[in-house]
């Protein structure tokens, strides 16, 4: 087994050595999908599948990344894919320190901009059992996603169950709550965000 995860390890740096930073590190090399010109920035964590305490993969948690053409992210990208899919489009931006935790699943569409520092997160925890401490609730998942033309400002977290659709803008430190749906062309801003107005 070792051997053959050192296999994927070496193919896919060599295929996406034009693509990735080797200061990178990854797991599931082999559901890790990198489109043409595209670049992602230095210390870079893909992890397609999730490991347990132990450093094993963890059997229900084998999820998939794909990134787009033309694409470019910046330093510090983390993907945290767990059981769900991470699915980024083509000739989106991202700046440094992208954060995106896809066990709900995440599909960000074409010509999306996001800014510095933001959150995507398709998971949460069940706190409804006041019976279970805090670090033995059970996880639940609920899928983003965001449509194309999309801009995302600094500082942002986009929590699970969201649906952003084509052309919205969300302001700087904004917090989109869980089950959000925001229309077509809308402005969106603050914690939780709301809406402001349209283009």
């Amino acid at each position: 087994m070792y051997l053959k995860n050192l296999a994927y390890k070496l193919f896919f740096r060599f295929k996406y050595r034009k693509n990735i930073s080797n200061l990178f590190n990854a797991t599931g090399y082999r559901d890790i999908v990198i489109g043409k010109n595209t670049t992602i920035k230095d210390f870079a964590s893909l992890q397609a599948h999730r490991e347990n305490a132990k450093g094993e993969i963890d059997e229900d948690a084998k999820g998939k990344i794909y990134i787009g053409e033309h694409t470019s992210i910046g330093e510090s990208l983390k993907i945290l894919g767990g059981a769900g899919t991470v699915s980024i489009g083509n000739n989106v931006i991202a700046r440094s320190k992208l954060t995106i935790l896809g066990g709900g699943s995440v599909n960000i569409g074409d010509n999306v901009l996001i800014s510095h520092n933001v959150v995507i997160s398709s998971s949460s925890h069940d706190f409804t059992n006041p019976e279970i401490l805090v670090v033995n609730t059970p996880s639940i998942f609920g899928e983003i996603n965001i449509s194309n033309n999309v801009f995302i400002g600094a500082n942002t977290t986009i929590l699970m169950g969201c649906m952003i659709n084509e052309g919205a803008i969300i302001g700087a430190g904004s917090v989109i709550i869980e089950n959000t749906v925001i229309g077509k062309n809308e402005i969106w801003y603050g914690n939780p965000a709301s809406l402001q107005r349209s283009k």
